[in-house]
């Protein structure tokens, strides 16, 4: 125990003629300067403190003072508890805590410690888990956990780059497109995902995402992923040999998640000119060539960015089987061999009919087949021929009487399309105005009135006309 002398004079008169006597007391102050560091924010710099000294019992005569270290002091505070805030640096700072006289600041007694902000690393502000980041060709997404629910995340900021020392900036909306702008730090709300668009396939990303609480606190995570190769097409041909057209499955063999499907386009090339009928989807209906091979390629490219990239192409092939008609029929739609049935222009009371049937014979009204009366002239290419049970007539040998054509909920219209008229030719097809494509190119015939059981159709139908015994 340190002790602490005070003098204390005394003064005692007897008598006016007498001198005065001093007397000197010697008082003992039991106290000693004491102080503990309670807490060190080394973000902020600030450093709470706690006096330990018995001020209490401290006579008036005695004062106290905080040395903070760095140029600055605190006299004689009011609480115990106080807090000082230090400039920025690594330097080590000395704290004094002080016993001072109160009448001429003479230093009694004083106790010191040291504080060094290296010591102290900055906590992150919040405990954030990274998930596996999800990657497709040209999109990627991550998403990540708040552990501490309690702790609202104030602000998150979030890059994305082609490089891990994050200078080739890489925009976060846009990625590649032509009017991409990027930015090294994205503000992008309380979320906890998100989803980037149009990048570029087979190339590896980092990303840095920042959640801050304050400017220059934050809890840093850092992310890297490679997207997808892109793939091909799935590109399929779907036909027979009795049928007159070709169904083509042109798929986009690379998903998008957010993307809207126009980020790309598919490319089909074909080695001839078809011609196509509809398009539902991912199927193109075309109708086949009459005597040539096709070759169909397609292959997938990106769309608006400044390098468009594309997939390796996919090829088809189709062989023709080199005939003159295609059709399917129920077996009761006409007798004769398939291999003699064709389609030919015969005039009957000065008006052109089609004749579709067994051409081992000249065709005439009354030959067992179709029969569809065109008019006074042949149609023009490229032009629709409405049929209906009037102009239309199925002849049959085991029926007495002509069998039109019979309608239903899934047909509007019947209609027969010329593709071509060239040298006398016809190049046509069955191509009905339809609510349902399964009867697309299906002719019905039924009459009640004649035969309440008959029922007969001839289906895929696409020919080109031929003369007699062709």
């Amino acid at each position: 125990m340190k002790k602490y002398y005070f003098l204390l004079f005394t003064f005692m008169m007897l008598a006016c003629d007498e001198e005065p006597t001093f007397q000197i007391q010697e008082v003992t102050i039991n106290i000693e300067p004491n102080f503990k560091i309670e807490e060190v924010d080394p973000f902020y710099r600030k450093i709470t403190f706690i006096n330990l000294t018995d001020t209490i019992n401290a006579p008036a005569t005695i004062s106290l003072r905080w040395i903070w270290g760095d140029g600055k002091f605190t006299k004689n505070p009011d609480l115990d508890t106080l807090s000082h805030i230090y400039p920025q640096g690594d330097s080590t700072f000395y704290i004094t805590l002080q016993l001072l006289r109160a009448k001429d600041n003479e230093l009694v007694a004083e106790k010191k410690d040291s504080l060094t902000f290296v010591d102290f690393p900055i906590e992150e502000p919040y405990s954030i888990t990274l998930d596996s980041p999800e990657v497709y060709a040209w999109e990627g997404a991550v998403s990540w956990v708040n552990d501490d629910s309690s702790k609202m995340v104030k602000n998150t900021y979030l890059t994305l780059a082609l490089d891990e020392n994050f200078e080739n900036i890489v925009d976060i909306h846009r990625g590649h497109l032509s009017n991409a702008n990027p930015k090294e730090s994205n503000k992008i709300g309380n979320i906890n995902s998100f989803h980037f668009k149009h990048l570029q396939s087979n190339t590896q990303y980092f990303g840095r995402l920042s959640f801050e609480k304050d400017k220059g606190l934050s809890t840093e995570r850092t992310f890297q992923f490679t997207t997808n190769t892109i793939t091909p097409p799935l590109l399929e041909l779907n036909t027979s040999q009795e049928g007159g057209f070709l169904y083509v499955v042109n798929s986009k063999g690379n998903s998008v998640e957010k993307l809207p499907q126009n980020v790309s386009k598919l490319v089909l090339n074909i080695n001839h000119k078809l011609n196509l009928i509809y398009q539902k989807g991912d199927t193109l209906v075309y109708a086949k060539p009459f005597y040539q091979d096709v070759s169909f390629k397609s292959y997938e490219e990106t769309k608006n960015r400044s390098n468009n990239e594309r997939s390796d192409s996919v090829t088809v092939e189709y062989i023709s089987e080199q005939k003159n008609m295609y059709f399917t029929k129920s077996e009761n739609l006409f007798s004769g061999e398939e291999n003699n049935i064709g389609a030919r222009v015969y005039t009957y009371q000065n008006l052109y009919r089609l004749f579709i049937g067994d051409l081992t014979s000249a065709p005439t009204f009354d030959k067992n087949g179709i029969h569809i009366t065109l008019g006074n002239v042949i149609p023009r290419k490229n032009t629709y021929f409405y049929l209906n049970s009037n102009n239309t007539k199925l002849v049959h040998n085991d029926i007495k009487g002509e069998i039109g054509l019979f309608g239903g909920m899934e047909i509007s219209s019947y209609r027969l399309f010329i593709f071509e008229v060239e040298n006398d030719t016809i190049y046509a097809g069955i191509n009905n105005l339809v609510n349902n494509n399964e009867a697309k190119f299906k002719l019905n015939f039924k009459d009640p009135s004649i035969d309440s059981t008959f029922e007969a159709s001839i289906d895929q139908l696409l020919f080109h006309t031929l003369p007699l015994n062709e």
